[in-house]
């Protein structure tokens, strides 16, 4: 009787943890390599401006490091941090005023949507410096908006992956894994390690874009999905 207690015990635990299981992979979008942007489900976590204390964040360069940065600006077309920093503004703090600034030092929003395409749409854009990913990308389609503060930001940036993409996964072995093995995982090898992957490769191209658009155009990069692309579009 206690053996049947035991087995019946055990086997809902069992069913419990299959469901909590499913639940989270749910939570988390379908386990695949391409998922869509996480920033989606916490607004609060990528846009400091819905804050409550977003007010800290804009506008709060003293009058001297005002002109300090206007004029760096006006000579040098960019911003460095590592020379701002020699004069007390600090890119947590200064980041969103100085990005308004550089935007404006641009032009209007169709003299910035004008560079943005220049710069990086329908492009072949390489990614060999983000861990250990090697891979291509093009941006097919973005939307340019500006928030509540006045900062401009790419968002819902569609993006197609070459396939012939790869990555080391040192956890499971020193060789390259493709991004199409990785996609068509019939045997489910990857499964639990697919989310990660994904937003990893996100994580890539985000920091990618940023080095093109913020430092002198001042716009960020916000949302970002990626889907696979055929072999053809990158030869």
């Amino acid at each position: 009787m206690k053996d049947i207690i035991r087995k019946v015990l055990q086997e809902t635990i069992k069913e419990k943890e299959l469901d909590e299981k499913t639940r989270t992979l749910k939570n988390a979008r379908k386990v695949t390599l391409y998922p869509k942007s996480a920033k989606k489900a916490n607004p609060l976590r990528f846009r400091p401006e819905l804050r409550e204390d977003s007010v800290e964040y804009v506008n709060n360069l003293s009058p001297e490091q005002l002109t300090y940065v206007k004029k760096y600006i006006e000579k040098n077309g960019k911003i460095d941090w590592n020379n701002l920093k020699f004069a007390g503004i600090d890119w947590y703090k200064n980041n969103r005023q100085i990005n308004k600034l550089l935007s404006k030092n641009i032009g209007s929003r169709e003299d910035i949507l004008k560079k943005i395409d220049e710069r990086i749409l329908n492009k072949i854009h390489t990614i060999d410096d983000c861990g250990t990913y090697e891979f291509n990308f093009i941006v097919n389609n973005y939307d340019l908006e500006k928030d509540v503060d006045g900062v401009y930001y790419i968002n819902d940036v569609d993006c197609i992956i070459d396939q012939n993409g790869s990555v080391i996964l040192s956890n499971i072995s020193d060789e390259r894994v493709t991004f199409e093995k990785l996609h068509n995982d019939s045997d489910n090898k990857y499964e639990d390690i697919l989310w990660e992957l994904g937003y990893e490769i996100q994580d890539c191209i985000n920091d990618k874009l940023s080095e093109l658009l913020t430092n002198d155009m001042g716009v960020t990069v916000e949302d970002i999905d990626i889907r696979p692309g055929k072999k053809e579009l990158f030869k």
